[in-house]
């Protein structure tokens, strides 16, 4: 049995996202994987479910490390207390 093809337009409410979100995940590469022919952009379905699929995860957080957008925390410096003195910069 063949793939089943759809074009952008349907992939995105496939998605339930927008057309414009597809067109960014496919020039960074974050998107499901496609296919051109010639000017028409296309998904093939099975690609759409197995890319949902993946993508799942249990919070925020784990989503962000997935994407490489959490960063490592940072600790905070301690304040002069009474009686200390800061140092100058050099």
């Amino acid at each position: 049995m063949g793939r089943t093809w759809v074009r952008e337009r349907e992939a995105a409410e496939y998605l339930g996202v927008s057309a414009s979100i597809l067109a960014k995940w496919r020039c960074t590469g974050a998107g499901p994987t496609f296919s051109r022919r010639q000017r028409v952009i296309l998904y093939a379905v099975e690609d759409l479910d197995a890319w949902a699929r993946d993508g799942r995860v249990r919070s925020t957080t784990e989503a962000d490390q997935r994407d490489g957008r959490l960063k490592r925390p940072t600790r905070r410096k301690k304040a002069a207390g009474a009686g200390q003195v800061l140092a100058a910069a050099p």
